[in-house]
C-alpha cells in the first residue's frame, strides 16, 4: 500500500496523526495556505492535463535548481526513459530549447517509471520495449502537431507557469541557492514499509512540495502529514525545514520541523506502526497466495 493510501481517513497511520499532532497548530498552517491563496487571482487553463502539468512543473523546478543533464539519473522520468530505451536520445533532448515541451515529455516518462504505461500509450501507441523510434521520431517529440490538442493545451499551460517558477526561486534564495545537498525523487531509510515511498526533493536539508493548482483551498491536513510522514520514515540529510512552493500562485511557505512536529519524540512510534502494517499485509498476501 502507498503512502498516500496509508495516509486517508480511517487508515491507522492517518488515526496516528490524528492523536499525535498538535491540530491548534495545524488549524493555523491550514489557515495561513488556505487564507492566502483564495485571495490569489489564478487564471484557469481551462481543459488541461492537471496531474501532468503538476509534474511537468516539478521537473521544471529541478532543471532550474541544477540542469537535469547533471541529475536525470536520480529520478523516475530516467526508470521510464530506460524501460523504453531512449537513454541515448534522452541525453540529447535535455538539452532542447522548447522546455514546456521537454517537461511534459519527462512528466510521461514519470509516469511509465511508476508503471503508468498507459499514459505513453495514449499519445504514441505501445512503444516496443527497447526502442521507441519506430513509434515516433525523437526530432518530432518538439514539434507541437505531434500533439493532440488537449496536450497541446497542457504543454501551453507549463509555458505559462515556467517564468512564474523562475521569479519564485530567485526571491527565495535561502531555500534553493547552493544546492549542496541535493536529491531528486529521494527515498527514505524506512521506505519500504510504506509501498517505497519517494519525495519530490530535498535541497540543503528542506524537503519541497511543489504544487501547481488552481484550487482556492489547496491545503490539508493530509498535506501536512505526508511531508511529515516523510521526515518520520528517515534520510541521511537529516531533514530540518519543510517547504511547500505553490506555482501558479507565486507563493511559498516554509517552516522549521522542530516548530511543527516532534520528530524526536515520536519518530520510533510511527516506525513501529508502520512496519507492523508492513508485516500484516505481507502476512496477509501470503496467506491468500
Amino acid at each position: 500500500m502507498s503512502l498516500t493510501s496509508h495516509l486517508k481517513p480511517g487508515q491507522p497511520l492517518h488515526s496516528w496523526f490524528e492523536k499525535n499532532s498538535n491540530h491548534a497548530l495545524l488549524d493555523q498552517l491550514c489557515y495561513e495556505h488556505n487564507s492566502l491563496l483564495s485571495r490569489w487571482k489564478v487564471d484557469y487553463p481551462g481543459e488541461v492535463n492537471f496531474p501532468l502539468v503538476g509534474m511537468a512543473m516539478t521537473y521544471a523546478v529541478r532543471d532550474m535548481i541544477k540542469p537535469l543533464k547533471e541529475s536525470i539519473e536520480g529520478t523516475v522520468a530516467w526508470h521510464g526513459i530506460q524501460f523504453l530505451g531512449l537513454q541515448s536520445e534522452a541525453r540529447c533532448f535535455l538539452e532542447h530549447p522548447e522546455k514546456a515541451i521537454l517537461y511534459v515529455l519527462l512528466g510521461l516518462f514519470d509516469s511509465v517509471g511508476r508503471g503508468r504505461l498507459d499514459k505513453f500509450e495514449t499519445l504514441f501507441g505501445t512503444p516496443p520495449k527497447g526502442n521507441l523510434l519506430p513509434v515516433v521520431k525523437t526530432e518530432s517529440l518538439f514539434t507541437l502537431d505531434t500533439y493532440s490538442r488537449l496536450m497541446q493545451r497542457t504543454i501551453q499551460d507549463v509555458h505559462t507557469n515556467l517564468a512564474k517558477v523562475k521569479t519564485l526561486i530567485r526571491l527565495h534564495p535561502e531555500v534553493f541557492s547552493n544546492p549542496s545537498n541535493y536529491y531528486v525523487n529521494p527515498t527514505f531509510e524506512n521506505s519500504f514499509l510504506v509501498g517505497g515511498a519517494d519525495a519530490q526533493m530535498i535541497v540543503n536539508q528542506t524537503l519541497i512540495d511543489i504544487r501547481t493548482t488552481c484550487k482556492r483551498r489547496p491545503f490539508t491536513k493530509e498535506n501536512f502529514y505526508q511531508q511529515i510522514a516523510y521526515v518520520l520514515l528517515g534520510h541521511q540529510s537529516k531533514i530540518t525545514h519543510l517547504t511547500w512552493m505553490y506555482t501558479r500562485q507565486q507563493c511559498l511557505f516554509s517552516y522549521e520541523v522542530e516548530n511543527l512536529f516532534d520528530v524526536f519524540r515520536k519518530q520510533k512510534s510511527f516506525q513501529d506502526l508502520a512496519e507492523s502494517l508492513y508485516f500484516d499485509e505481507a502476512d496477509e498476501d501470503e496467506y491468500y497466495g
